[in-house]
Protein backbone atom coordinates (compact mmCIF):
# COMPACT_ATOMS: atom_id res chain seq x y z
CA UNK A 1 0.00 0.00 0.00
CA UNK A 2 2.91 2.19 0.62
CA UNK A 3 3.52 4.39 3.47
CA UNK A 4 0.74 5.54 6.70
CA UNK A 5 1.08 8.47 5.17
CA UNK A 6 0.09 7.83 1.85
CA UNK A 7 -2.92 6.13 3.08
CA UNK A 8 -3.82 9.34 4.55
CA UNK A 9 -3.52 11.63 1.76
CA UNK A 10 -5.47 9.44 0.07
CA UNK A 11 -8.07 9.07 2.65
CA UNK A 12 -8.10 13.07 2.41
CA UNK A 13 -8.91 13.12 -0.93
CA UNK A 14 -11.39 10.51 -1.15
CA UNK A 15 -13.26 12.39 1.69
CA UNK A 16 -13.16 15.72 -0.49
CA UNK A 17 -14.72 14.14 -3.49
CA UNK A 18 -17.68 13.66 -5.16
CA UNK A 19 -17.57 10.02 -5.90
CA UNK A 20 -20.66 7.71 -5.43
CA UNK A 21 -17.97 4.94 -3.86
CA UNK A 22 -15.85 7.22 -1.64
CA UNK A 23 -17.13 5.60 1.19
CA UNK A 24 -15.91 2.44 -0.09
CA UNK A 25 -12.94 3.46 -0.94
CA UNK A 26 -12.22 4.84 2.42
CA UNK A 27 -12.67 1.64 3.88
CA UNK A 28 -10.74 -0.18 1.66
CA UNK A 29 -7.73 1.93 2.27
CA UNK A 30 -8.53 1.88 6.55
CA UNK A 31 -8.54 -2.11 5.99
CA UNK A 32 -5.24 -2.08 4.15
CA UNK A 33 -4.00 0.07 6.62
CA UNK A 34 -4.48 -2.61 9.17
CA UNK A 35 -1.68 -5.16 10.32
CA UNK A 36 -2.02 -8.87 8.55
CA UNK A 37 -2.29 -10.90 11.47
CA UNK A 38 -0.14 -13.39 9.52
CA UNK A 39 2.55 -10.97 8.76
CA UNK A 40 2.22 -9.72 12.53
CA UNK A 41 2.66 -13.65 13.71
CA UNK A 42 5.58 -14.09 11.28
CA UNK A 43 7.47 -11.36 12.48
CA UNK A 44 6.86 -12.51 15.97
CA UNK A 45 8.33 -16.35 15.10
CA UNK A 46 11.46 -14.55 13.54
CA UNK A 47 12.10 -12.22 16.63
CA UNK A 48 11.64 -15.21 18.78
CA UNK A 49 13.87 -17.27 17.12
CA UNK A 50 16.54 -14.44 16.89
CA UNK A 51 15.99 -13.99 20.57
CA UNK A 52 16.52 -17.90 20.76
CA UNK A 53 19.54 -17.63 18.15
CA UNK A 54 21.49 -15.31 20.33
CA UNK A 55 20.79 -16.74 23.75
CA UNK A 56 22.57 -19.73 22.27
CA UNK A 57 24.93 -18.14 20.66
CA UNK A 58 25.66 -16.37 24.73
CA UNK A 59 25.67 -19.36 26.39
CA UNK A 60 28.43 -21.34 23.69
CA UNK A 61 30.36 -18.09 24.49
CA UNK A 62 30.17 -18.61 28.35
CA UNK A 63 31.06 -22.33 27.97
CA UNK A 64 34.06 -21.20 25.48
CA UNK A 65 35.13 -19.13 28.57
CA UNK A 66 34.67 -21.42 31.10
CA UNK A 67 36.49 -23.89 29.22
CA UNK A 68 39.24 -21.32 28.78
CA UNK A 69 39.61 -20.42 32.40
CA UNK A 70 39.60 -23.95 33.40
CA UNK A 71 43.03 -24.00 30.92
CA UNK A 72 44.37 -20.99 32.44
CA UNK A 73 44.13 -22.23 35.84
CA UNK A 74 45.23 -25.26 34.79
CA UNK A 75 48.38 -23.80 32.78
CA UNK A 76 48.72 -21.06 36.11
CA UNK A 77 49.43 -24.96 38.70
CA UNK A 78 51.57 -26.39 35.87
CA UNK A 79 53.97 -22.88 35.51
CA UNK A 80 53.46 -22.67 39.81
CA UNK A 81 54.73 -26.34 40.13
CA UNK A 82 57.60 -25.96 37.72
CA UNK A 83 59.27 -22.74 39.54
CA UNK A 84 58.62 -24.60 42.92
CA UNK A 85 60.67 -27.10 41.76
CA UNK A 86 63.41 -24.84 40.30
CA UNK A 87 63.31 -22.59 43.38
CA UNK A 88 63.63 -25.99 45.20
CA UNK A 89 66.87 -26.99 42.92
CA UNK A 90 68.51 -23.95 43.11
CA UNK A 91 68.56 -23.84 46.74
CA UNK A 92 69.50 -27.71 46.71
CA UNK A 93 72.45 -26.59 44.78
CA UNK A 94 72.95 -23.12 46.45
CA UNK A 95 73.60 -25.79 49.93
CA UNK A 96 75.89 -27.82 47.75
CA UNK A 97 78.03 -25.48 46.78
CA UNK A 98 78.10 -23.69 50.49
CA UNK A 99 79.05 -27.37 51.69
CA UNK A 100 81.46 -27.98 49.24
CA UNK A 101 83.30 -24.46 49.45
CA UNK A 102 83.28 -25.25 53.78
CA UNK A 103 85.20 -28.65 52.89
CA UNK A 104 87.55 -26.69 50.53
CA UNK A 105 88.19 -24.06 53.27
CA UNK A 106 88.31 -27.28 56.04
CA UNK A 107 90.83 -28.79 53.65
CA UNK A 108 93.07 -25.68 52.94
CA UNK A 109 93.20 -25.80 56.80
CA UNK A 110 93.87 -29.09 57.14
CA UNK A 111 96.68 -28.92 54.90
CA UNK A 112 98.13 -26.02 56.81
CA UNK A 113 98.03 -27.65 59.96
Amino acid sequence: MGSPTYALLLTAIFNNSSMSEREQMVQAIQQQMQPDPQAQQMQQMVQQLTLMKAEMEIKELERSINVNLSQVDYTENEISEITSKYINRAKKMREVKDKSESIGVVSLKLKKD
